[in-house]
């Protein structure tokens, strides 16, 4: 029983000890649409797909804090590394909007990279990282012609934000959002590194079995 206690931990617990994973597919379906990002510290990874309009979200800052964005594209043939970003921030009553920075796709080195958390390959575009004071901020994700695949990456606090299979279900989506099988999930360790454990603990219980009944044989209990 307790083997079985500690097969089922490292299942569900294992790959969220290593890095927390926080994938968010985003489906914003006109231009006033916008997501609300409600942890600007806690590490996310939005996937989103341009669809003849920019990608907006919205965060609020209540106190100081170190905030950290990156713009990246999938590395797939139809990318075409010009997804930009602009972050501005709201007026408190009457003023005019603040512009804080922007991301310009031109500027960045578009660098091949491998995420070890999804397994897939993505090509880094801008970074940004600042101090920012308390308000309510805007960030929008734009191309050219606004027809585009990127992903969205913020924050750094790691943490699980959602459960084992609510990371999972959302892994097959993320697959499919770089035109993949849903069985290449495998090729992230929130799906591999719990098959290796089940294919090992069943292997231990199996050599298990056989000892014990060599064992009750050579009694002639069996």
């Amino acid at each position: 029983m307790r083997f079985i206690i500690i097969i089922f931990f490292f299942i569900f617990f294992a790959p969220a000890s290593t890095d927390a994973y926080v994938p968010v597919l985003v489906s914003q379906k006109s231009l006033i649409d916008f997501d609300i990002i409600s942890d600007p510290t806690l590490a996310q990874t939005f996937y989103g797909e341009l669809n003849n309009f920019p990608h907006t979200y919205e965060f609020i800052v209540t106190q100081s804090l170190n905030f950290v964005v990156d713009v990246r594209v999938p590395d797939l043939e139809k990318s075409t590394n010009n997804i930009s970003a602009i972050i501005i921030k709201k007026p408190v009553s009457g003023g005019r909007v603040k512009e804080i920075t922007r991301m310009l796709a031109k500027e960045a080195k578009w660098t091949v990279v491998r995420d070890f958390k999804s397994g897939d390959l993505y090509r880094e575009g801008s970074h940004y990282e600042a101090e920012l004071e308390p308000g309510v901020y805007r960030l929008e994700v734009h191309s050219p012609n606004n027809i585009e695949k990127y992903i969205l990456k913020i924050g750094t606090r790691e943490e699980m934000a959602f459960g084992y299979i609510e990371t999972v279900k959302n892994l097959v989506a993320v697959k499919q959002f770089f035109n993949k099988s849903r069985l290449r999930i495998v090729e992230s360790p929130y799906v591999y590194i719990p098959l290796l454990v089940i294919i090992a603990g069943g292997g231990a219980l199996s050599i298990w079995f056989k000892r014990r009944r060599n064992i009750l044989d050579q009694n002639g209990i069996l």
